[in-house]
């Protein structure tokens, strides 16, 4: 399926809330290889939508980290879901984020991608993993596609 991000929120919608403390970061190498580059508030619409399909508001997202290269284009980006709402779904820490095609610090993608990572607890873990790419001048998002559940075993220290 392929969005089209939204830009322009309604004149009534509260501004997308910020952590407590939002990371900055400006990268000093960052090799953008995409055609096009998404403003914060296309890829927040997108992030928004995509955490709606799965039972999250706008008030449960908090953005926590932003990356940007020299010119001040933003190349990654980090939003979490509030715990309290995690827990009330029976999940853990919860995070969406963004990667801009191209090699900005220790990221690389060969594709503009979103993508999903949680855990349910300190043994139990849902990997997750990409739910959008930019492919052909559009957004596939595919939210539902989530990597199957993991637990992991304590190790046997004998």
């Amino acid at each position: 399926m392929a969005f089209q991000p939204r830009m322009i929120r309604g004149e009534r919608a509260e501004p997308f809330p910020q952590a407590d403390v939002v990371r900055e970061t400006i990268f000093a190498i960052s090799e953008i290889t995409e055609k096009r580059i998404f403003t914060e508030a296309e890829i927040l619409g997108l992030i928004e939508q995509i955490a709606s399909e799965e039972g999250y508001k706008l008030k449960d997202l908090r953005v926590k980290q932003k990356g940007y290269d020299q010119n001040g284009n933003l190349v990654t980006l980090i939003v979490v879901v509030t715990p309290e709402k995690a827990r009330s779904l029976g999940d853990g820490e919860t995070e969406y984020g963004y990667v801009l095609k191209g090699r900005h610090g220790g990221n690389f993608s060969d594709t503009s991608v979103l993508y999903r990572t949680y855990n349910i607890s300190d043994t139990d873990y849902c990997a997750g993993g990409i739910v959008g790419e930019y492919i052909n001048d559009a957004w596939v998002i595919t939210p539902h596609a989530m990597s199957h559940k993991v637990t992991l075993e304590p190790l046997d220290e004998s």
